[in-house]
């Protein structure tokens, strides 16, 4: 930790400027400054008022930096005067906390008062990131340059120049977040601001887009490519749940529900996975029929199935085909009667066949619910829907269609593929028609 520098310490009478700069202190205002400011020098003229900055900073490395950053506005009088005038202001409501948290809370208030009006405003939206965040999502969340007053990088460049934003590489690209002290501060901020609840909302929006265009590709040989993505938005993701849940959101929270599940069985979060899930799902209002509920269930049943628990996978899974129908959802409903599940006791105490149970599948041939079987249309869209995210492909009833089968594919459908019509598509793998 740099070491305090005192300016009543004798050692100090004289103010060698080439002396103090064995003060670590006084050393790191001295280089954060010439990083904005080139031709900056200690000098006899402003030693005195750099030793006595860095003393009422405590010698706090974030709050020096802080105060450096301003001597392209202020000149180090400036800051000193700055430091002086703020320090005789009535003590916050943070006075309880310790000296030395009190001394960095008002380096960040300070730092944050000489902002213009686009930085303060970008400053509070920047909180609502945790962990930072890729500019993509940074011009999302915090709006236009006519609703921020100036453009989102440019403003952006500032707080870093500032040292309230950090601007760090990664993968070829810059992540910007704030260290947590300061982020908590600009939090702050956010919460007086009218457009808090937008802002917030942005954030779901932006994180709900990135789940649901990169979160199918978890499933398939580009995962390697895509899995880091992810990780590094992982708090982000949580941040986006946490909201929806909080403010009730429907459909952003069932969104994210559906778009997650991918994401947090691939990295091992089956537990957190499902809390969440079952949490969005009980948000008032998400009981209503939706596509968006459907999905969520169908991704609530999948975590409890990898997670060993195959009753309640198929309690949610059977919700799931009870939503599909009451949408008239031919394609939801043949996922719901494809899904893999084990027994479950019904309500008279007799086991009764879960969608795609073993006993299910020997008995009908195919893996659906029982209540499905006398309805031609939907055993048709199951049988196809068999081995759905290898074939990719759907079909009308009405129309005959020609489905390419991988050899592995075909052995496993070879069931299903009896249960169709003779008049029903036909089915090839390798030019051998199958059933």
């Amino acid at each position: 930790m740099p070491a305090r520098v005192d300016p009543a310490d004798p050692a100090h009478d004289a103010l060698d400027p080439v002396a103090l700069l064995s003060a670590p202190a006084v050393r790191l205002f001295v280089d954060r400054a010439q990083q904005v400011q080139p031709a900056f020098r200690l000098t006899a003229d402003n030693a005195e008022a750099v030793v006595e900055i860095c003393a009422r900073l405590d010698g706090l490395p974030l709050g020096i930096e802080l105060a450096a950053a301003r001597i392209p506005l202020l000149g180090a009088g400036g800051i000193r005067d700055r430091l002086v005038q703020r320090a005789g202001l009535p003590a916050s409501a943070e006075r309880d906390a310790p000296a030395r948290q009190r001394t960095l809370r008002e380096a960040i208030a300070w730092s944050h008062d000489l902002l213009d009006r686009p930085g303060r405003v970008l400053f509070a939206q920047m909180s609502v990131f945790v962990g930072g965040c890729r500019i993509k999502e940074a011009e999302a969340v915090c709006g236009s340059a006519s609703e921020l007053g100036a453009g989102v990088i440019d403003t952006l460049a500032d707080l870093v120049d500032q040292s309230l934003v950090t601007a760090t590489p990664a993968d070829e690209r810059v992540r910007y977040g704030m260290l947590e002290t300061i982020r908590e501060y600009a939090a702050e901020q956010l919460v007086g601001r009218d457009d808090r609840l937008e802002v917030q909302r942005r954030h779901a929006l932006a994180y709900l887009a990135l789940a649901e265009a990169a979160g199918p590709a978890l499933r398939t040989r580009r995962r390697g490519a895509v899995a880091p993505g992810f990780s590094a938005e992982g708090d982000n993701l949580k941040a986006a749940v946490r909201w929806a849940i909080d403010a009730g959101d429907v459909e952003i929270g069932l969104r994210l529900a559906a778009a997650l599940q991918n994401y947090w069985s691939l990295k091992g979060q089956v537990v957190e996975g499902r809390s969440a899930t079952l949490a969005i799902l009980d948000i008032p209002g998400a009981d209503a029929p939706s596509p968006w509920r459907m999905r969520a269930l169908e991704a609530a049943g999948a975590l409890f199935f990898f997670s060993g628990d195959n009753d309640r996978a198929g309690a949610l899974w059977g919700a799931e085909l009870e939503v599909a129908r009451a949408l008239d959802d031919r394609q939801g409903t043949a996922d719901a009667c494809s899904t893999p599940c084990g027994r479950k006791t019904g309500a008279s105490g007799q086991p009764r066949l879960t969608p795609g149970s073993t006993s299910s599948r020997r008995r009908h041939g195919t893996a659906r619910h029982p209540s499905v079987t006398r309805r031609p249309a939907e055993r048709r869209a199951v049988s196809l829907t068999f081995g759905r995210s290898a074939v990719g492909a759907r079909t009308s009833p009405r129309k005959p269609a020609k489905l390419m089968l991988t050899p592995a594919i075909a052995k496993n459908s070879v069931g299903l593929l009896k249960t169709l019509p003779r008049t029903g598509p036909e089915v090839e793998s390798g030019g051998a028609r199958l059933g």
